[in-house]
Parts: C-alpha cells; sequence; structure tokens
C-alpha cells in the first residue's frame, strides 16, 4: 500500500512515498514510520485528526503537524487588515497620475 508522508522541517514541507503493509493502523504506521513525536506535535490524515485505530488506506496522506503558534483566528483577522491596507493605499496614489 503507497502512503504519502508530510513532514514539516526548517525548509518547508517535506513529501515522502512510503510503501507499507495493507491493513495497517494509524498508531503501527506512526510506530514504524515516523520517529518520536515532539512535544505538541500531532498526525493527521487528509488533514483530520484520527484515532490511532484509523485504519490506513491506499494513497492516503498522513501529515505531521507542528503546534500552532498562532490562533488561526487571529492569523486571518492581521491578514485581512493588512491586505485591507494595501487596497486602501491604492486606492489614495491612483488619483495622483499625471495624464
Amino acid at each position: 500500500m503507497r502512503i504519502f508522508l508530510v513532514n514539516q522541517s526548517d525548509n518547508g514541507l517535506i513529501k515522502k512515498e512510503t510503501f507499507c503493509p495493507d491493513r495497517l493502523h494509524l498508531s503501527e504506521f506512526k510506530e514504524q514510520y515516523i520517529s518520536p513525536l515532539k512535544e505538541g506535535w500531532n498526525v493527521s490524515v487528509w488533514d483530520e485528526n484520527r484515532s490511532d485505530g484509523y485504519e490506513l488506506k491506499d494513497g492516503d496522506r498522513v501529515e505531521v503537524c507542528g503546534p500552532l503558534l498562532v490562533d488561526p483566528k487571529i492569523a486571518r483577522m492581521k491578514r485581512a487588515e493588512i491586505k485591507r491596507q494595501s487596497h486602501v493605499s491604492k486606492r489614495r496614489h491612483a488619483g495622483n497620475r499625471k495624464p
């Protein structure tokens, strides 16, 4: 069975194709293919939390995820504010063009 393992590193995301036996549970996969997780790190399948008893399927994407450093809601609000400021700045300067 083919599983895609995605891991965060200092160089960005690393995607690795792994071949493992059929009917493998997530807990067994973690023991055999993922080094011990750091404090606060988690494993998900297709970006969803799954129990250790979840039976992996061919083609699943197993992701090793680091802890959240910023609340996603706050991060979205900050990005929206920056984007809004960018649009306001562009509108102010749009009328100052010379013909």
